[in-house]
């Protein structure tokens, strides 16, 4: 299920960005003509998923073509990306977990998001 609360920036390049609920902590990364909407476990998987993904042939030796080939678990989804593409992709999504990273650090030492007691 995804948000329906108001959606705020968190990161952007120069084609995707994404958006974090405050309210329940959902994610959309919107990249290129894409939408993932996922809970910050799904948004973690995602950065790991992608980070571990390698490509199906060299990117060197086929300059622009869609080397990194991304499905779904019963493969009737997939999704294929140029080196330029995954490497802005990375940036994307390390970005945004920076920032998220940042805004907790920033509201427990500003007092806005209290770490759960103990």
């Amino acid at each position: 299920m995804s948000c329906t609360h108001p959606l705020d920036p968190l990161f952007q390049t120069e084609q995707g960005i994404v958006f974090r609920c405050r309210c329940c902590g959902w994610f959309n990364v919107v990249f290129g003509p894409v939408i993932l909407a996922q809970d910050r476990r799904g948004f973690n998987d995602l950065r790991t998923l992608i980070d571990r993904l390698r490509p199906e042939v060299d990117p060197a030796r086929h300059a622009g073509a869609r080397c990194y080939h991304l499905h779904t678990a019963n493969r009737q989804i997939g999704l294929a990306f140029t080196q330029e593409e995954m490497d802005e992709l990375r940036e994307l999504l390390a970005g945004a977990a920076a920032m998220d990273e940042l805004d907790a650090l920033l509201g427990e030492t500003l007092g806005t998001n209290r770490p759960a007691s103990s």
